[in-house]
C-alpha cells in the first residue's frame, strides 16, 4: 500500500505509526489519493467515511 503513496516515506521518514497516519491524512494527501482512485474505490471510501462519522 505504501508503494502507491510515495509521500508516505518521503524524507524525513516517519518514525512512528502515528506520524505516518498524520502524513497520510492531511487534506492535500487525501485529495491526491482520491485523484488516483477509480470511481468504485472512491465511492467505497466515501461510504466508509460516512459510516465512521
Amino acid at each position: 500500500m505504501l508503494a502507491e503513496r510515495p509521500e508516505a516515506m518521503a524524507e524525513p521518514e516517519p518514525l512512528t505509526l502515528g506520524e505516518l497516519a498524520e502524513r497520510l491524512s492531511g487534506p492535500r494527501e487525501v485529495m491526491m489519493a482520491f485523484a488516483a482512485c477509480d470511481l468504485p474505490s472512491t465511492q467505497l471510501a466515501e461510504g466508509q467515511s460516512s459510516i465512521g462519522q
